[in-house]
């Protein structure tokens, strides 16, 4: 069946990659490769070794059928949760001497995901809903897993290349790393690279993107005229279901004007997120320049000041989110081939050499900030951060 599946004619196929690793993509609905694209790049020559992935995306009523009734034959099952309160049924065995392994979820949706060797197979049926955004959650788990096992470490951090320059942006949750990465690709025409999750690259000090949605909070949304403007146009455009309706952004405005840390969020594609700004998608950059970002709740100028290596060595070790992420509660799609102690290890490393070698600084900031730099201030900024950098 699995041989098969593979072997059958797709209207849509690609071979491309992100970073190290090479992707083999095969559909026949291209609206599960479309919403890879912003994320892949043609391989530039390197003297890494290049993983070799094959994803395919079948959406075949019959055919996930059968892998249902396929699945209840193996004889080992048991229930994981994958992603955080997501939980799937695994059904693992082998046949004819490969290791299969078929997840089948617990929350009602429609879908069946098999693992064989390098190859990961969807499938779908006309009552999966959205099934792209599965496609999505595979393409991610296993850009996260093979890159850990290749050497590189998750940040819980945002990043974007202003001037070609990497600017990582790290924090915790609730300290500003979206309404600083929103600022700067506002004002200062940086490119986009990630929001929430932030590879550092093996190998380098080159930072690279997670394929993850973009959460940003109503006070955020507020407080940029860019944004505010873009979903109020494109609002029942916007690829993730939300759990908000557009006339309670409206409504929300002028209650949020005075405030950045709203729980409420929305969630947008990257790809959505960067045209906001009218900005482009950039896959990966060198890094140049730490911003530990922190929220006055008033009204207050903007101030850069440099923190020490040592005290930026604390902060990237409780944001270091390699080898155990929140997030992903277990590998399931992709397994790390290496031991929880290599991925520990590698990570002291990364952090230590960062901390040593690259400046870092604490942006402190109001809810006034994008008053400030809409009022011409932000050459003032893109200054300051030449300064920091040089």
């Amino acid at each position: 069946m699995i041989s098969s599946i593979c072997n059958e004619a797709y209207s849509t196929t690609l071979t491309t990659c992100l970073h190290d690793i090479r992707f083999h993509f095969a559909s026949n609905t291209p609206n599960s490769i479309q919403c890879l694209e912003p994320y892949l790049h043609s391989q530039e020559k390197s003297d890494r070794t290049v993983t070799d992935i094959y994803m395919y995306h079948c959406h075949n009523t019959l055919l996930l059928n059968n892998l249902i009734r396929f699945a209840t034959t193996f004889s080992n099952t048991k229930d994981i949760e994958t992603f955080r309160n997501i939980w799937h049924k695994e059904y693992f065995d082998k046949v004819c001497g490969h290791e299969i392994r078929i997840y089948l979820p617990l929350s009602g949706e429609t879908y069946a995901i098999i693992r064989c060797d390098n190859r990961v197979i969807l499938a779908t049926s006309h009552m999966t809903k959205k099934p792209e955004r599965f496609f999505f959650h595979i393409f991610r788990e296993i850009v996260h897993r093979v890159m850990e096992d290749k050497g590189a470490v998750v940040f819980h951090a945002g990043t974007v290349a202003f001037e070609d320059m990497g600017l990582l942006v790290l924090g915790p949750s609730g300290s500003g790393k979206t309404t600083i990465i929103t600022a700067l690709l506002e004002h200062t025409g940086a490119k986009y690279i990630a929001n929430d999750r932030t590879i550092v690259l093996p190998s380098s000090l080159h930072l690279g993107t997670l394929p993850m949605p973009v959460s940003i909070g109503l006070g955020t949304i507020a407080h940029s005229k860019r944004l505010y403007n873009y979903l109020s146009l494109n609002f029942d455009s916007l690829h993730r279901p939300q759990t908000l309706t557009l006339s309670n952004l409206v409504r929300y405005k002028n209650s949020l004007e005075e405030e950045l840390d709203n729980p409420q969020k929305l969630q947008l594609e990257p790809q959505e997120f960067a045209k906001c700004f009218n900005v482009s998608f950039k896959a990966q950059s060198q890094l140049s320049l730490i911003i530990v970002p922190q929220i006055v709740q008033r009204n207050c100028d903007f101030k850069l000041e440099k923190i020490s290596s040592f005290e930026v060595k604390e902060i990237l070790s409780n944001e270091c989110y390699t080898p155990n992420d929140p997030l992903w509660v277990n590998p399931w799609v992709q397994r790390h081939s290496s031991t929880n102690d290599v991925l520990c290890s590698n990570a002291r490393e990364r952090i230590s050499l960062i901390s040593e070698k690259i400046p870092s600084v604490r942006l402190t900031y109001g809810t006034n900030i994008n008053k400030i730099l809409n009022s011409g201030h932000y050459s003032y900024l893109r200054d300051l951060i030449r300064d920091c950098i040089n």
